[in-house]
C-alpha cells in the first residue's frame, strides 16, 4: 500500500521509515497512535503540532526505548532489580 493512501489504522508503528509524518499525511491518517523505532519519524518539527490538532498521540522512538537504554546501560555491573528500580522510575518522569 502506498503511503499516501487513506489509512484506517488504530496504530501506526514506522520503523525504519524515517520522515514519514508531515502535513499531508497526517491529516490523511485515521490512527489514533503513532507509536514507532525509527529515529526522526516527522519530517519537521512542526509536524508535532499537527499531531495535536488532530488528536493523535505521538510516541517518540527515544520514549519507547527508554527502558532498553536504562536496561544496557547496567550491562557491565547488570543487576536485575537495579534496573527494575531504575525502568520504575521512567513513570515519575
Amino acid at each position: 500500500m502506498p503511503f499516501h493512501s487513506k489509512f484506517n489504522r488504530y496504530l501506526y508503528s514506522p520503523c525504519a521509515l524515517g520522515a514519514s509524518m508531515n502535513y499531508k499525511a497526517i491529516k490523511r491518517f485515521n490512527a489514533k497512535i503513532i507509536a514507532g523505532f525509527t529515529n526522526n519519524q516527522l519530517e519537521k518539527a512542526r509536524h508535532n503540532q499537527t499531531l495535536f490538532e488532530e488528536e493523535i498521540l505521538y510516541a517518540s522512538d527515544y520514549m519507547i526505548n527508554t527502558a532498553g537504554i536504562i536496561n544496557i546501560s547496567l550491562e557491565n555491573s547488570y543487576n536485575s532489580e537495579d534496573s527494575t528500580k531504575q525502568i520504575d522510575y521512567i513513570y515519575i518522569t
